[in-house]
């Protein structure tokens, strides 16, 4: 009985100072200026395009022929410029694409 209320205490400990950390390393997300917004878009578009036909694929010349600095300086540990692997990874799921328009 008593090991039961140790454990309970303990839980309990937990839960209120893991509950009451805060944690100020993440900001809100705060939306651009409709300027940046207009610059960034057709940007952020474009490399998804090609990431997809990456994807799609299975092939990663021409998202590197675009992007040849993803190419470089690959650091598997901190994640860096991994976009082949996660293109090899995202294969094994057999992705395809669906058109939900009219051509």
């Amino acid at each position: 009985m008593k090991k039961y209320r140790v454990v309970l205490l303990l839980l309990l400990f937990l839960l209120t100072t893991c509950g009451t950390a805060k944690h100020d390393q993440f900001s809100e997300f705060v939306q651009p200026d409709p300027e940046t917004y207009v610059k960034l878009m057709p940007l952020i578009l474009e490399y998804f395009f090609y990431r997809k036909q990456a994807v799609l694929n299975g092939e990663m010349d021409r998202f590197y022929d675009r992007y040849p600095a993803l190419q470089e300086r690959i650091n598997i540990d901190h994640g860096i410029n991994l976009e082949a692997n996660e293109v090899h990874h995202m294969q094994s799921l057999a992705p395809f694409e669906m058109k939900f328009y009219k051509n």
